[in-house]
């Protein structure tokens, strides 16, 4: 089939790669794909070769929308089916669509806390599309609930984390330090104000003087750089500079998860994570707030440990428990973490889940 896939920008994020490694799978398989990207930011993602790439970053956002309905409305656009990833992109590719009719598949990459008024305009648009893909099953649950007339193009399909890119070390010594690392960046989503309080408190109800966090994703833009500089203060009024390390995002993701005892995801609400996918299949012990999807990848007191993530004594609670953990204890973990990846993560049922998705829409037509 020819497919063309449809985002903003080939930006540092999970969504981003997730699409990278959908199309390489649906390339391999003997599709023509092109991707059209229509932010200018540079790629922080490589794909196949045979992919061909369009972008139609204009002067204005206003040009680059009226290039993009020329180019669907031209033979050039001509397509079995568009695939478009993102809130953002799923709006511009709806409304470039409209009045030619190819069938477009939207994803939805998170989860909704509140329904804003531009979120309840987006959902409106999905009228017009012929395949929503959640990639967490509590996303799926909420749209069919706030919008019923969508249940028959619903579907869930979870993120594909590669095992053997993301594999455990081969040889684990276990020191006395126990370094907690967590992946994602400073917005208040991530509950990173209730984390310090709760490593405070941890420190000093439970006298952990070794332990050591590394947190990884700090950034000086937009709203972040206000975010950051609360948590840096966070940070210095609890007295926690000496353990506490706020770090820029990293370029090798699973380095230094092998060099964490333990993960920790502390979001408020979160889709389906990727942080928490690439931890287990590293094979560590992952502690993570009770929201979303977490809990298919994290069983509590079996691999992780969950908790409320308003609540500071439920999250020291669970990180003390985890702390307390033997040599054994802490190795059986691991290794359950590791086989919960083997299992849920499969590059070919990934693919398949997809293809099937795209058949069924696209032989609609016939």
């Amino acid at each position: 089939m020819n497919l063309v896939f449809f985002i903003g920008a080939l930006g540092r994020g999970g969504m981003e790669r997730q699409m990278c490694i959908l199309m390489d799978e649906l390339v391999r398989r003997g599709h023509n794909i092109r991707l059209i990207t229509f932010l200018p930011l540079e790629d922080a993602y490589q794909y196949d070769q045979r992919i061909k790439r369009l972008k139609f970053d204009g002067k204005s956002k206003f040009s680059t929308f009226i290039n993009l309905f020329r180019f669907f409305h031209s033979k050039k656009g001509k397509c079995d089916a568009i695939v478009a990833f993102g809130r953002l992109s799923s709006e511009v590719g709806i409304l470039a669509n409209l009045f030619h009719n190819y069938k477009i598949i939207v994803g939805e990459r998170n989860y909704t806390e509140d329904f804003t008024i531009r979120d309840r305009f987006i959902f409106s648009l999905f009228r017009y599309t012929d395949g929503i893909v959640t990639n967490c099953h509590a996303q799926q649950v909420l749209i069919a609930k706030e919008y019923p007339q969508y249940k028959s193009k619903l579907s869930c399909i979870i993120n594909y984390t590669d095992t053997s890119s993301f594999s455990p070390k081969q040889q684990i010594v276990y020191n006395d330090d126990f370094t907690i690392g967590v992946f994602a960046r400073l917005h208040p989503q991530k509950n990173c104000l209730r984390f310090i309080e709760a490593i405070s408190k941890l420190r000093h109800e439970y006298g952990s003087n070794k332990i050591k966090i590394k947190w990884f994703g700090a950034t000086s833009s937009g709203i972040e750089r206000a975010y950051k500089i609360e948590v840096e203060q966070s940070v210095k009024r609890h007295s926690l500079e000496d353990i506490f390390m706020l770090l820029p995002a990293t370029d090798k993701v699973r380095d230094e998860i092998c060099g964490c005892d333990a993960i920790c995801l502390p979001s408020i609400f979160e889709g389906f994570s990727n942080s928490v996918s690439e931890a287990i299949s590293c094979g560590k012990i992952v502690l993570a707030s009770d929201v979303s999807d977490n809990h298919v990848m994290v069983e509590n007191g079996v691999n992780g440990y969950l908790f409320d993530p308003l609540d500071v004594d439920s999250m020291c609670h669970a990180i003390a428990r985890c702390l307390s953990l033997t040599a054994d204890d802490r190795k059986l973990m691991e290794e359950r973490s590791r086989q919960k990846a083997l299992e849920l993560f499969n590059l070919k049922k990934f693919g398949d889940e997809y293809e099937n998705i795209i058949n069924e829409v696209v032989n609609e037509l016939l």
